[in-house]
């Protein structure tokens, strides 16, 4: 049974009262390779990219809708030895940030790329929104 993410992005507001609808946008199947858990954190950009955080397996699982191709992030090709321990993970603007349990912050580039690491230390919020 394939495992899928559904990505809901058209809310409607009823009038006797708010209540939030949903219109399914697009389904998007995990292929067998891609080893999920315990997912903890899901966040979708504005182009239908996906990040799906998964505490348990350590990982962070980048789906690219343009390619409809999924990539594990991995620390490991810019900051060799990195203790990666995500705990979400986070669009903002043209980049990936990936919290990581020791307040650490490492950056990807929006195609998965490893940038590095953010140059200062800061525990991870419990709500992150970029701002201009």
């Amino acid at each position: 049974m394939p495992l899928s993410f559904l990505i809901f992005i058209n809310f409607f507001f009823g009038q006797a009262g708010i209540t939030d609808l949903f219109e399914l946008s697009k389904e998007v199947l995990l292929p067998e390779n891609v080893q999920l858990s315990q997912v903890e954190f899901v966040d979708v950009d504005q182009h239908g990219n996906l990040l799906i955080t998964d505490q348990s397996r350590e990982n962070v699982i980048l789906y690219l809708s343009d390619s409809e191709s999924f990539l594990e992030l991995d620390p490991e090709e810019c900051h060799p030895g990195f203790n990666f321990h995500p705990i979400r993970a986070h669009f903002v603007d043209d980049e990936v940030w990936v919290f990581n349990r020791q307040s650490e912050v490492s950056q990807f580039s929006e195609n998965g790329g490893c940038m590095g690491v953010f140059p200062h230390r800061f525990d991870a919020p419990d709500f992150f929104t970029p701002v201009d």
